[in-house]
């Protein structure tokens, strides 16, 4: 079964009581408060704003991270920068982040999208994949609460959406991560198919379980190849989805190809073998 996600995040301040606040700030907008602030670190070089600079002030308990110039931003290369606060939130101990997002960052990015990649992110970088380690299992500790606080007001709403939306997505995302990474012995190919017809019932799809018959019949000659050097025999899914009013070719942007998804798993991992 999919985990549940592993941060509390919400809009507004944090409700806990031991966060960092991480400000976001840039290069050619850095703030003259903290230039006479933190005079030494501005002058010398040590923090200027570039992109990826980060400065933290352990008195106040304020992380400053540098996004480089406004002209040069763009929404997947903040995300990247909080794959790492993911992490870092993993390591410790109960302590959260109230993320403060400035007036012109939400102005020169979509609020929504914004928000969303940045709790993907963290979510992702905040899953261990090694659960099943006896490491893991000693060393685990509590993940804090992450707020996100808009100097603009009137995006809020939108990155509510953006929220929920990272929420959904990236519990699916380390669902799949999950399975990747588990030995070959705990998800075999029926356990994947058992699974898959599990989701299929709650969600109302069509399944469609193509054996070592079909496969042959079908000439997927990779797919079996690869399952010859195990004792499992080889399974293909297919999941498949029927909108009760299904978009019309005018006023829909999908495209109505079917692509079919084979993981690198299946080649380092016969056990797995599945498309996905």
């Amino acid at each position: 079964k999919l985990d549940k996600n592993k941060i509390q995040t919400s809009i507004g301040k944090n409700p806990s009581k031991t966060f960092y606040k991480l400000q976001l700030l840039f290069k050619d907008h850095f703030p003259e408060n903290l230039k006479t602030k933190y005079s030494l670190q501005t002058s010398s070089g040590i923090f200027t704003g570039d992109n990826g600079q980060i400065f933290t002030d352990e008195t106040e308990k304020i992380i400053y991270l540098g996004l480089g110039d406004s002209s040069k931003v763009k929404t997947r290369g903040i995300a990247q920068h909080f794959f790492s606060f993911g992490e870092k939130l993993r390591k410790w101990n109960g302590v959260g982040l109230e993320i403060h997002l400035p007036k012109i960052l939400t102005t020169a990015l979509p609020a929504n999208l914004l928000v969303y990649q940045i709790i993907n992110s963290l979510e992702q970088g905040a899953y261990a994949i090694n659960v099943l380690a006896k490491e893991f299992k000693e060393n685990s500790k509590k993940i804090g609460n992450v707020s996100l606080i808009l100097q603009d007001a009137a995006k809020v709403k939108e990155a509510e959406k953006g929220l929920r939306r990272g929420k959904v997505v990236s519990r699916y995302v380390n669902g799949a991560r999950f399975i990747a990474h588990l030995p070959a012995n705990h998800f075999t190919p029926e356990d994947f198919v058992s699974r898959s017809k599990e989701i299929a019932k709650d969600n109302g799809l069509k399944i469609t379980v193509f054996d070592e018959p079909q496969l042959k019949k079908e000439k997927m000659g990779g797919i079996l190849s690869v399952c010859e050097g195990s004792d499992k025999k080889a399974k293909m899914i297919l999941l498949e989805y029927t909108p009760a009013k299904p978009s019309t070719r005018k006023n829909s942007q999908s495209s109505e190809k079917v692509l079919p998804l084979i993981p690198e798993e299946s080649v380092s991992n016969p056990h797995k073998t599945c498309t996905k």
